[in-house]
């Protein structure tokens, strides 16, 4: 079922400020150059598949026991208001490997020292999501988090030969925590 409303926005933001110093003059007139790249996307209810638009929004945390997996199935996933609901598109995903210092959006939850973690390569009716084929993963290490967000129109299709997402912790001895977010629409 999908959200009655969402709003949906994040931003990406690159910030820097490098400087060279120049031989024989003080600190002071070093050469300083800076710049500021920030991109801010959104996606709202106004219609699921249009650009810009979804109606669905999917986060939550993943506790994966050492050396096993698990399998998220974006046909059958529970929204952000606890409803059992079906993609039809993904629009945005990012995932974050949680360390011990991370907490969930619960404030509560904290991660691990477990490393690393794959994403991808479902053994069946896996999703390509943001990567380049059904078989290909990407690998996150403590900490590490990783995001993808289109605002067209088709976003990433979610059917039922194209509709799960493996998550395999990769260390032996420590149980993984992984926040998940997917944004889209239902239709």
């Amino acid at each position: 079922m999908a959200l009655s409303s969402l709003d949906l926005s994040f931003t990406l933001a690159v910030n820097w400020l490098a400087t060279k110093a120049v031989t024989g003059l003080p600190t002071i007139n070093s050469q300083p150059t800076s710049g500021t790249q920030s991109k801010i996307r959104g996606l709202s209810t106004t219609a699921a598949a249009a650009a810009g638009g979804a109606d669905e929004l999917v986060a939550g945390v993943a506790t994966i026991t050492a050396s096993s997996s698990t399998t998220l199935d974006l046909t059958s996933i529970a929204n952000v208001a606890g409803e059992t609901t079906a993609f039809a598109r993904i629009k945005f995903v990012a995932f974050r490997l949680l360390s011990a210092a991370d907490a969930a959006f619960d404030g509560t939850t904290l991660g691990t020292a477990a490393t690393p973690v794959t994403i991808g390569n479902a053994a069946s009716n896996a999703t390509q999501l943001f990567l380049g084929g059904d078989t290909e993963t990407i690998i996150l290490t403590n900490g590490d988090w990783v995001a993808y967000a289109t605002g067209g129109a088709a976003g990433k299709v979610i059917d039922s030969t194209n509709k799960n997402v493996k998550i395999a912790n990769g260390d032996a001895a420590v149980s993984a925590k992984v926040l998940y977010v997917f944004g889209g629409g239902t239709v």
